[in-house]
């Protein structure tokens, strides 16, 4: 069924559910006796006037097959008619799902076992092989224990996150102040996320949400969007309302987003089929590569292999998508100590340290220990060219930094923009004004 790579994607309705279950009908059947006529006259010439239909069975008289069809059908109706955009519903909804997987296994199993003879399966573990109504059957059940599972995270995060997360105006400020300026701090030797990579940073789920916000715009006009995730939020941020919310004024992005495209809606059915899974990004279980800074020479080892320190040299490290080749994405953490990772398969800068403050970031390329070229090419962080200044003199202290190193700066203000030799860089900081950082620390 349609959704199920989604655990955020809802079950169907009724409706939808049981459109498919026309449409595909049950498959090869059992073979049965032929009916037994019951008069041998056509039925014109039965005599008048005819007998009343007879009445339908009790529900616990039904076949099998036909009591969980009906079941299926309560159990998706009763789940849809609880509220979904309020996280205090939410356990209700779990248990309902819960429910609607048992059933829709029995179902599955009931139908095998009338429409599949001889097919294999149960404790011992052999595939059993579908026919059509119960692979429908089985799909639901899929689809509502990962719902269950979304909801049961989701839970959790709304009883623990912070209020300026959960509130649409308090959210709104806060990441307003970010895109402002406010993510890069104390002339910039800490950097805070940046707008769109606090939502990714905050989302249990890490779902990439592409947004900018202007800081000077009213709150409808300029704010642009790279995916439609990031449309999502803006509309949220916005106070647009889809159909069917209960929860107008309250409900967190999260609680919000259980009406919205990205929730409902199964593609080829109901909904808009644009609206995909989005990118995802890990922020747990990357084995870092941990630099250490050396007079005139950089080292490196994993995280998973402390003691098997090696001369650093990027090129030995797999192919990152950004940057020139052979680059390694960069992170300087907050305590000093520099890592680095390729960028690429779900690693983004701020996967690192899970979305916390440090203090630069970008795209780095090394040689025989030696950096020669280095970037602010960041856009979790967005450090700024000041932030690059602190980085470069702090390797430049111990010379690891070479004479004819590139520095690239890819946002700021002229003549610290574009790329060039890394002396002039820190020439053009020194005479812009720029103080870098005393006594910072090279961690062993």
């Amino acid at each position: 069924m349609a959704g199920n790579k989604n655990p955020w994607r809802d079950i169907p309705t009724a409706d939808e559910f049981f459109r498919v279950f026309a449409a595909v009908g049950p498959g090869t059947r059992r073979a049965q006796p032929p009916p037994v006529a019951t008069h041998p006259r056509p039925v014109a010439a039965l005599p008048l006037p005819l007998p009343p239909p007879p009445a339908p069975l009790p529900h616990a008289r039904m076949p099998l097959i036909r009591q969980l069809t009906r079941r299926i059908e309560d159990s998706i109706n009763d789940y849809h008619a609880v509220e979904k955009d309020n996280y205090m519903q939410f356990n209700q909804r779990i248990t309902k799902l819960e429910s609607m997987v048992t059933l829709a296994a029995e179902y599955v199993n009931e139908y095998r076992r009338v429409n599949l003879p001889g097919a294999k399966g149960g404790p011992g573990g052999h595939k059993m092989i579908g026919d059509q109504r119960d692979v429908w059957a089985a799909s639901l059940a899929h689809r509502a224990a990962k719902k269950a599972g979304y909801l049961t995270i989701m839970e959790e995060w709304h009883q623990t996150a912070k209020f300026k997360y959960k509130y649409r105006l308090e959210l709104s400020l806060f990441l307003r102040g970010l895109a402002a300026g406010g993510h890069v701090k104390n002339a910039g030797e800490k950097l805070h996320a940046t707008p769109y990579a606090t939502i990714e940073k905050i989302d249990p789920y890490h779902r990439q949400t592409f947004f900018f916000l202007d800081p000077d715009e009213d709150k409808t006009a300029k704010d642009n969007f790279k995916n439609l995730m990031g449309a999502a939020f803006l509309q949220y941020l916005h106070g647009h309302q889809w159909p069917g919310a209960t929860n107008d004024e309250c409900a967190s992005f999260y609680e919000w987003l259980e009406y919205s495209p990205f929730c409902i809606g199964t593609p080829g059915l109901s909904g808009d089929a644009k609206f995909k899974n989005p990118p995802r990004n890990s922020y747990a279980g990357h084995d870092l590569t941990h630099v250490r800074v050396t007079k005139s020479k950089l080292f490196a080892a994993k995280l998973s292999n402390p003691d098997a320190w090696t001369v650093l040299d990027t090129r030995t490290l797999p192919l990152s998508g950004k940057g020139p080749t052979h680059a390694a994405a960069f992170i300087w953490a907050a305590d000093c100590n520099l890592y680095l990772h390729t960028h690429a398969h779900g690693f983004v800068h701020g996967s690192a340290k899970q979305g916390k403050k440090i203090r630069c970031s970008g795209m780095l390329v090394a040689e025989n220990g030696i950096v020669t070229y280095m970037s602010n090419v960041s856009g979790h962080y967005a450090p700024n060219a000041q932030s690059m200044y602190n980085f470069g003199k702090w390797l430049n202290a111990k010379k690891c930094v070479h004479g004819t190193a590139i520095v690239e700066i890819e946002r700021g203000a002229s003549p610290l923009t574009g790329k060039m030799y890394f002396p002039s860089f820190l020439n053009i900081c020194s005479t812009e004004g720029f103080r870098a950082p005393q006594g910072l620390l090279y961690p062993q």
